[in-house]
């Protein structure tokens, strides 16, 4: 008997959920250990961390203002109507995914602490197992070769 298709992907978790955990457990282990960035100069920390925050921001904003153009939830847990190739989609199939990560990477430049890049690179593989592939599997399913032809042009991440 054939499993009835469900029109959303079955995730682990919300993304944003995950990132809070892997944010507190950055802060958690950089308190236990004071893991540092080692010799990246103080002075430009606090610039690269911005950079990256403000880069986070504008890649988060296209994202969601791209997809209430197109009429498509960027919650994943309701149906995709529409395979979106515009804005930050261009340039990465999960854009919202990236500018968690980045959020990540920034806090261990803000805070000089190598435990939200170790974190970054944990939530990146949770995502990718736990939340990208079953996207991706759905996506497939419910848009076939329009999906297939979108992966084979933008990458996953960068």
């Amino acid at each position: 008997m054939e499993e009835k298709f469900k029109d959303r992907p079955l995730i682990i978790a919300p993304p944003p959920l995950i990132f809070l955990g892997c944010l507190t457990a950055g802060g958690g282990v950089h308190a236990l250990f004071r893991s540092t960035l080692g010799s990246f100069p103080e002075t430009a920390r606090p610039w690269v961390g911005g950079g990256l925050l403000v880069l986070a921001g504008a890649i988060a904003v296209s994202a969601f203002l791209v997809l209430h153009r197109h009429k498509t939830p960027s919650n994943p847990y309701k149906a995709t109507t529409r395979i979106v190739q515009t804005g930050a989609f261009r340039f990465t199939r999960n854009p919202m995914y990236l500018s968690l990560a980045l959020l990540l990477f920034a806090a261990a430049f803000v805070f000089n602490a190598f435990s939200f890049i170790l974190m970054a690179m944990i939530f990146m593989v949770i995502l990718n197992h736990g939340v990208i592939q079953p996207e991706e599997t759905y996506l497939e399913r419910k848009f076939g070769e329009e999906y297939r032809a979108y992966t084979a042009k933008v990458r996953r991440w960068l």
